[in-house]
C-alpha cells in the first residue's frame, strides 16, 4: 500500500516535470518511441513486474535529493541501468545488514550505513549516463568505458554474444524504451570507484 502511494506520487511528479521540461528535451516522439518519459517508464515497469524496482524508485525519491535525480531522468536524454530489488538486498547482506539487506525501508539511510556522506547519490548517478545507449550499441562498446552521471567511468564487458555487463552487473532485461531514454535492468548494484576506495579504508 505504501509503495502504491509512492508510485502514484512519483508518477504525478514525473508528469509535472515533463510538462515543465524544455522543448528540446521533450521532442516529438517517433511512431516507434513511447510517449512516456524515463521516470514514468521506470515506475510502470516496476508496477508490472511485482514492484521489482521499488528499492531503486524509493532511493531516487529520497527527500534529501529534492527531486534532483527524478528531474535528470525525466528531462534529459539518458540511459538508466536499473538494479533489481534483489541486487540491493544482496548488497545490504554483504554489508552486514541481515537477510533483508537494503530495501525500500532503509535505502535512504545508506549514507549512514556506509558512513560516507553522499554515498547514495554517487551510487545512483553511477547508474545513469546521459547518452542514449541501446543494447546493440552497448554490445558494440564492450571493452571500453562509458562516463556515468557521477563523473566516473564504468567498464562495459561480456564474453558471450548476447551478454552485456557494466562493471560486474549483467543486463537481464534490455531496451525498455521511453520518450527520452532507454533502461536496462541489471542484476547487481554497481559500486563507483570512489565508494569502493572509501569502503576499503
Amino acid at each position: 500500500m505504501v509503495f502504491k502511494k509512492l508510485m502514484a506520487g512519483t508518477l504525478l511528479a514525473s508528469l509535472a516535470l515533463s510538462a515543465l521540461a524544455p522543448a528540446a528535451a521533450a521532442a516529438e516522439p517517433s511512431a516507434n518511441t513511447p510517449a512516456v518519459n524515463a521516470v514514468t517508464r521506470l515506475v510502470n515497469y516496476s508496477a508490472n513486474n511485482n514492484d521489482s524496482l521499488s528499492t531503486l524508485i524509493t532511493a531516487a525519491t529520497c527527500d534529501y535529493f529534492n527531486g534532483a535525480i527524478v528531474d535528470v531522468l525525466a528531462t534529459t536524454t539518458n540511459t538508466l541501468f536499473a538494479p533489481r530489488n534483489a541486487a540491493f538486498r544482496k548488497l545490504g547482506q554483504a554489508l552486514g545488514l541481515g537477510a533483508a539487506g537494503i530495501n525500500s525501508s532503509n535505502v535512504c539511510q545508506v549514507d549512514d550505513v556506509l558512513k560516507i556522506p553522499g554515498a547514495l547519490k554517487t551510487i545512483l548517478t553511477y547508474h545513469v549516463t546521459t547518452p542514449k545507449i541501446g543494447f546493440a550499441k552497448a554490445k558494440a562498446a564492450r571493452g571500453t568505458s562509458i562516463k556515468m552521471l557521477s563523473g566516473e567511468m564504468a567498464r562495459v564487458g561480456g564474453q558471450r554474444p548476447y551478454v552485456v555487463r557494466v562493471d560486474t552487473a549483467k543486463v537481464v532485461h534490455k531496451n525498455i524504451r521511453s520518450r527520452n531514454g532507454v533502461m536496462h535492468v541489471i542484476n547487481a548494484v554497481m559500486i563507483p570507484p570512489t565508494i569502493e576506495a572509501a569502503l576499503a579504508q
